[in-house]
Formats: C-alpha cells, sequence, structure tokens
C-alpha cells in the first residue's frame, strides 16, 4: 500500500516570503515483503548460543 502526504505552507510571520515552491508531497511505498514462517530449529540454535557457557551467560 502506497500513503501520500501533502504539506503546505500558507502564512509566514516576520515579513518573510513564501516563494512559489509552497507545497509538498511525501510518498511512503510499503515495500515489505510478507513475514516468513519461523522455523522453530533456528530459535533451538538461538537459545542454545544465549546459554553457551562459553559466551559467559
Amino acid at each position: 500500500m502506497t500513503e501520500m502526504i501533502t504539506f503546505s505552507i500558507t502564512s509566514l510571520s516576520g515579513g518573510m516570503n513564501i516563494g512559489p515552491q509552497n507545497a509538498a508531497t511525501l510518498t511512503i511505498v510499503d515495500d515489505d515483503s510478507p513475514p516468513t514462517a519461523l522455523d522453530f530449529g533456528d530459535l533451538r540454535s538461538w537459545r542454545e548460543r544465549q546459554c553457551d557457557p562459553m559466551h559467559g551467560q
């Protein structure tokens, strides 16, 4: 899903001029890939590394 936000400046204080470009558009493109399946073997491997006495834990 793509989202767009438009910003515009309508007035400034202190006598400053805005100029010809008073608006901007921010486009956010959702290009994330869908989540992958969790392999419980990966989780077990991670836990074993966390409890490894060689790492001082």
